[in-house]
């Protein structure tokens, strides 16, 4: 069930030592494409927020966006700010939905959170678990991922972005008690340029229960800082990446999530590729 490990931890048995080295168990595609090109990120969003558009359903709101839209008018005003893409979806998930994502996370388990670590010598890396992370979390894999609320949510979350469900990391179900948080971060992973997953572009953020106290997802960088605060059932999406150059960092999406005060914080997020991750992800190629 673990061709990677396989690969790795039994080499000389298995005759895959030269697989060791990332170059030769990995090597790039020139010809796969990512899954957008400069100025498409700007689309996506573009048509998520469009006012007569399909996704009103989800009562999309933009918090921050790059420019004014053209049709916006001298004296109108409006209730967002320019930067980064930072867009809500306020109706995208049912009651009964984020009520079984939370019992996924607990049939799978909760356990504390972890970061990437250092690179070892196979071109994979440690898990860090550090004072700036002290979520629990859970992973949607295995008996989680064939569940039919996990193929709905990830289905619509395709349908509102365009990008196929094999450029996701699998669904992290995060569970926040009174105290924990996660320190100014950033979502944007540097090796993954040169890797076969192309870098994460977007993350896509479930809100699984309100939240009496705190617990909001931080903007720092953004001007105002910006804030958004838990509601059940609202996605928060945004960028990693510049819309021009999607394999280049946007620094302005640093962001982190804020102690919970009074109750528990129940999320997910997906984390978005530029290309294929699941199939390298298996080979231990990301």
């Amino acid at each position: 069930n673990n061709p990677a490990y396989m690969v790795l931890q039994c080499a000389p048995s298995c005759k895959t030592c030269d697989k060791i080295d990332i170059k030769n168990r990995c090597p790039m595609d020139p010809e796969i494409k990512d899954v957008y090109g400069p100025g498409e990120i700007d689309k996506m969003f573009e048509d998520i927020v469009e006012p007569d558009g399909q996704f009103q359903v989800y009562t999309p709101v933009i918090h921050s966006r790059p420019t004014f839209p053209k049709t916006l008018s001298e004296n109108e005003e409006v209730d967002y700010q320019l930067g980064p893409w930072v867009v809500t979806l306020d109706n995208f998930l049912s009651e009964e939905e984020c009520d079984e994502m939370i019992r996924q996370g607990y049939s799978e388990g909760y356990e504390r959170s972890s970061d990437v670590g250092k690179m070892k010598f196979d071109g994979t890396f440690d898990i860090l678990v550090n004072d700036g992370r002290t979520s629990t979390n859970a992973w949607c894999n295995d008996d989680c991922q064939t569940q039919d609320v996990t193929k709905a949510i990830e289905s619509r979350m395709m349908e509102v972005t365009g990008i196929p469900t094999e450029n996701y990391e699998s669904l992290q179900i995060l569970k926040y008690e009174v105290g924990q948080y996660y320190r100014t971060h950033h979502d944007f992973i540097e090796h993954h340029v040169d890797r076969q997953s192309g870098p994460r572009i977007l993350t896509f953020f479930l809100y699984l229960s309100d939240v009496e106290e705190g617990g909001g997802t931080n903007f720092p960088k953004l001007e105002p800082p910006l804030t958004i605060f838990p509601k059940k059932g609202r996605a928060l999406i945004w960028s990693h990446v510049r819309s021009d150059n999607p394999n280049r960092k946007d620094g302005r999406t640093d962001h982190g999530a804020l102690p919970v005060e009074a109750g528990v914080k129940f999320a997910a997020n997906a984390w978005i590729h530029s290309k294929d991750f699941k199939a390298p992800n298996l080979k231990g190629c990301v």
